[in-house]
């Protein structure tokens, strides 16, 4: 398995995945009404361009940035961990 930590853009103000649950934990880092900007934690063992591509999740996805992390990897305090935020 591998960690990636990924940016990527999605057209229009809603930055939700279209299928529930989506593969990786995310964060909506900023909006408009033309597209939102994900952040997101992904762990894999496939390509990650092909997992966060995928039409199921955010249609017309564009990666920004995408960075291989250390397994156990985390993000700082700005994006807490899902328990925190439910």
């Amino acid at each position: 398995m591998s960690t990636y930590w990924m940016r990527f853009y999605i057209p229009g103000g809603d930055p939700r995945p279209m299928t529930v649950p989506p593969p990786c934990e995310w964060w909506c880092s900023g909006s408009s009404e033309t597209h939102s900007a994900v952040c997101a934690l992904l762990v894999t063992d496939d390509s990650p361009e092909v997992v966060v591509l995928d039409d199921r999740f955010w249609p017309d996805a564009e990666i920004d940035s995408m960075d291989e992390k250390p397994d156990g990897w985390r993000p700082s305090d700005r994006f807490p961990p899902k328990e925190e935020t439910a």
